[in-house]
C-alpha cells in the first residue's frame, strides 16, 4: 500500500508539476523584489558619489575664484561662491543616507514560509514539534498563559477555496 501523497501523485502528476511551477513563480517574484532593492541602493550610492564629487569640485572652483582678482574688487555676489557647491553637496549627503539607511528585507522570506508550510503538511510530526516548541518559547517569554499555537495543521478538507454563490 502506497502512502496517500505518493498515490495522489501517481494518479494525477499534473499536481506536482503545477506545485513546482508555482514555486518557480514565487522564486522569480522574490528575486525580482531583491533585485529592485539592490538596484535602488546602487543608484542611490552612485548618485551620492557623483553629487559629492561635483560639490567638492564646485567648492574648489569657488575657493579659487574667491581668491582671484574679482574678490579683491568687492564683487557683490560672493555668497554665490559658497551657495552653488552646497546644493550638490546636500543632495549627495541625502543620497548617501538613502543608500546606507534603507532597511534590507529578509531575502526569500515568503519562499521560506511556504517551504515550512509544505514541510508541515508533508511531515505532521515535525509540524506538531514545531508548534510545541513555539508554544514553549512563548510561555518562557510571557508570564500569562498562552492559547493555541500560532500554527495549526490544516484540516483534511479540500484546500481549494470555496466559491461564493452568485446572486441570481
Amino acid at each position: 500500500m502506497l502512502p496517500p501523497l505518493v498515490s495522489r501523485l501517481v494518479s494525477d502528476p499534473s499536481l506536482a508539476i503545477e506545485h513546482a511551477r508555482r514555486y518557480a513563480a514565487l522564486t522569480e517574484a522574490e528575486l525580482a523584489y531583491a533585485g529592485q532593492y539592490w538596484q535602488r541602493r546602487a543608484v542611490a550610492a552612485v548618485a551620492a558619489a557623483v553629487l559629492l564629487g561635483v560639490g567638492l569640485m564646485l567648492g574648489g572652483v569657488a575657493l579659487l575664484v574667491a581668491q582671484g582678482p574679482g574678490a579683491q574688487a568687492g564683487w557683490q555676489a560672493s555668497w554665490l561662491f559658497w551657495a552653488v557647491p552646497l546644493v550638490p553637496l546636500a543632495l549627495g549627503v541625502l543620497a548617501a543616507f538613502i543608500a546606507a539607511g534603507s532597511v534590507q528585507p529578509t531575502p526569500f522570506a515568503t519562499l521560506r514560509a511556504q517551504l515550512a508550510q509544505d514541510a508541515a503538511l508533508l511531515l505532521p510530526a515535525t509540524a506538531q514539534t514545531a508548534a510545541q516548541a513555539m508554544a514553549n518559547s512563548a510561555v518562557a517569554q510571557s508570564p500569562e498563559p498562552v492559547g493555541e499555537p500560532a500554527f495549526s495543521p490544516p484540516s483534511s478538507a479540500s484546500s481549494a477555496p470555496a466559491r461564493e454563490a452568485e446572486p441570481s
